[in-house]
């Protein structure tokens, strides 16, 4: 029969998370599909070595993530869903810069904890083929939506105030890492992703 007219459970993956420069993570999630028109899609990324390591002086990472995605398919394949984000990530870095919130000034450290949240949100539409046998799920999908983003330096030790660059080499806006500034602020957000997967059971 059709897969309009049945029910399944499938567990899916995201493959591109595991060659994140930034945060390497192995995703595991499932899909529950109810006769076609409604679905929910959660998954959970545990945190790996990176492939690409690329910001030497992180220790100690620590991460949350997960996302949950409501569907809405209006035939076999195509769908447009929401999708709630949240991500806790904290790690240790020595011997480097950062822009203060409070006062927009530059600061040189000895050691700090860096602390990142974000709340995550997307309207996407995608394409999910099922192939027969076996029975791989492959799920491609864009969509536009906002983050928000609380990014905060904690137990920050021997902080310094910079007045003149360069400092050792460091320029300012030429060395800064991607996340070397606190701040608070909901930005915009842009994505297009893949998902893979593979049909556990279903029932008529």
């Amino acid at each position: 029969k059709d897969s309009l007219e049945y029910t399944y459970f499938a567990i899916k993956t995201s493959p591109l998370s595991l060659l994140d420069p930034i945060i390497s993570t192995a995703p595991i999630g499932f899909e529950y599909r109810h006769k076609q028109k409604y679905a929910i899609e959660a998954m959970y990324y545990f945190l790996i070595p990176q492939a690409f390591p690329n910001i030497k002086g992180k220790e100690n990472e620590d991460l949350v993530k997960f996302k949950v995605d409501i569907r809405r398919y209006f035939n076999d394949e195509f769908y447009v869903s929401f999708e709630y984000g949240f991500q806790k990530y904290q790690y240790d870095f020595t011997e480097d810069y950062y822009t203060a919130q409070e006062d927009l000034k530059f600061y040189s450290y000895d050691f700090a904890t860096i602390n990142k949240k974000i709340h995550l949100f997307n309207i996407k539409v995608g394409v999910e083929y099922i192939a027969k046998n076996p029975r791989y799920i492959f799920d491609l999908y864009t969509g536009v939506g906002g983050r928000y983003v609380d990014l905060f330096y904690s137990d920050v030790q021997n902080k310094t105030l910079v007045t003149s660059f360069p400092v050792d080499g460091f320029e300012l806006g030429r060395n800064s890492r991607y996340d070397s500034r606190e701040l608070s602020k909901l930005k915009g957000n842009f994505l297009i992703g893949f998902r893979f997967g593979y049909k556990l059971w279903s029932k008529f």
